[in-house]
């Protein structure tokens, strides 16, 4: 068997681990910001924000609304199967699965073929990869789409053939349309393109090839902007408004808290395994001292200093954000990978291969022992409520009672396990004033108690998970 085809197998036989990893901690909707996504899927072409939430200038609720690059593979999967929590949560699996295959292709660039086999294997088993495989947000596509824009950049440096960085320039254009700071990655390589244009005294022709795939995103996007919103500047007026306001608010977890959260994500909840750490290890020496030529090593240390800065400084903001890890993993495991393809060199075949294998399953011990952030836990009572919701009369209403935050989340999952098929999921700040319908209370609403329902609220459903977080009652109201 040639050496191609042994490489192709191997990386099959990785993608297969994954699909099984993958199911096995399948998890779906969240009743979090895969709402939005959600949303915006099925309004795609029309006003994709959600104005039943704060939808203000500087809103949270409206960043996914304008992250089209997620949402439009999505909408793919609604307009193929329908919309639904399977649908999105199959789309973004399908997701998960090329990235097992852009880390390869992205580690072969690198280092070669036992590189690009090491890959496969090591993000097939990467917990935090797995955890987030079947949750509709942004940071599986963002993983994927980054490892394979970095692979069209290093063979288009490694074999001077300019198309790929075209290539590589629509990749990191659409990825802005994925996370925002995909800009800030196209400006460094622009400036390091810059640095060899002086150097060079010519102008560099692969950073003019990115400039052009970049700009040919850009333009398909605003073309896009001015169908849904009738305004081709919108999502850039929107993305540094929203941008400044944050910058300008207090962060929840400065200095050095945020470096602790990541400590406990890497050590408590293990969501690297204990083998990418190591593999990190041989990466980094793999980028002062690699067989592959300098501009390659180069690009891919800019990129990842780079990533692994604001992996750091978003970290100072959010909660729930383990899922931002995706942001460095497949540079992780792509330049991880290249290390240990050729580390060891002195030692016996045999020994090194079961050196490469003892990472390779201290990284998937992360899913044994380890601590996903999220989990099917989080939606399961939502999901169980809304069986017994579909077996009440289809055209009473049900009401979700607000809690504290103006956000509201549980109308919205209801409404999508329904698969959008029923208007009747509304909310209420005053449950007295219902006289026919659904009274539903539910902790993604974050009530600092449990309901005391209304005279004449009839109970129908409650349901509480193990650990107590998580828990939904529902009664009716003027209901036979």
């Amino acid at each position: 068997m040639s050496p191609r085809a042994t490489t192709v197998l191997a990386v099959a036989a990785a993608l297969v681990l994954g699909l099984a990893v993958r199911l096995a901690t399948w998890t779906a909707a969240i009743g979090s910001d895969d709402l939005t996504h959600a949303w915006a899927a099925t309004h795609l072409w029309h006003d994709p924000i959600e104005h039943g939430m704060p939808d203000g200038a500087d809103s949270p609720y409206t960043v996914n609304a304008r992250r089209i690059g997620v949402n439009l593979p999505l909408a793919a999967a609604a307009a193929v199967a329908g919309p639904g929590e399977g649908t999105f949560a199959a789309a973004t699996l399908v997701e998960s699965l090329l990235g097992i295959v852009a880390c390869a292709l992205f580690a072969g660039a690198l280092a070669g073929r036992r590189a690009a086999v090491l890959a496969a294997a090591l993000a097939a088993v990467s917990p935090i990869d797995a955890w987030q495989a079947t949750i509709f947000l942004q940071d599986t596509l963002w993983a994927t789409l980054l490892a394979a824009s970095l692979a069209a950049l290093a063979w288009g440096a490694r074999h001077a053939r300019w198309r790929w960085w075209f290539v590589a320039g629509l990749g990191f254009g659409y990825l802005q349309y994925v996370k925002e700071s995909a800009a800030l990655l196209v400006a460094a390589l622009v400036v390091v393109g810059a640095v060899r244009s002086w150097r060079a005294r010519r102008l560099d022709r692969g950073t003019l090839w990115l400039i052009a795939g970049v700009a040919v995103t850009q333009a398909a996007a605003c073309a896009y902007w001015w169908i849904a919103m009738g305004d081709p500047t919108y999502y850039v007026r929107a993305w540094l408004g929203r941008q400044t306001a944050m910058e300008a608010t207090d962060a929840a977890r400065p200095f050095p808290h945020n470096l602790v959260r990541l400590g406990l994500y890497l050590g408590y909840d293990l969501a690297l395994g204990l083998g990418l750490p190591v593999a990190a290890y041989f990466g980094v020496r793999w980028l002062r001292r690699g067989d592959a030529p300098a501009r390659v090593r180069q690009d891919v240390a800019v990129i990842a200093a780079l990533q692994l800065a604001l992996l750091v400084h978003v970290l100072r903001w959010g909660a729930w954000t383990q899922r931002y890890l995706l942001q460095v993993t497949p540079l992780v495991i792509a330049i991880g990978a290249a290390g240990l393809a050729s580390a060891w060199p002195t030692a016996p075949a045999r020994r090194r291969a079961a050196g490469l294998a003892a990472i390779v399953a201290a990284t998937a011990l992360g899913l044994l022992v380890g601590r996903p952030q999220h989990g099917p836990a989080r939606a399961d009572v939502v999901r169980a409520a809304a069986t017994a919701i579909a077996a009440t009369p289809a055209d009473a209403p049900v009401y979700v009672v607000l809690g504290p935050r103006p956000a509201h989340y549980a109308d919205r999952l209801l409404a999508l396990l329904d698969r959008y098929r029923h208007d009747r999921f509304r909310t209420t700040a005053d449950p007295r004033q219902v006289t026919r319908g659904l009274l539903v209370w539910s902790h993604l609403e974050r009530h600092p108690a449990r309901p005391t329902p209304p005279p004449g609220a009839r109970p129908v459903f409650a349901r509480t998970s193990a650990s107590g977080r998580q828990w939904i009652e529902v009664y009716a109201v003027g209901l036979p």
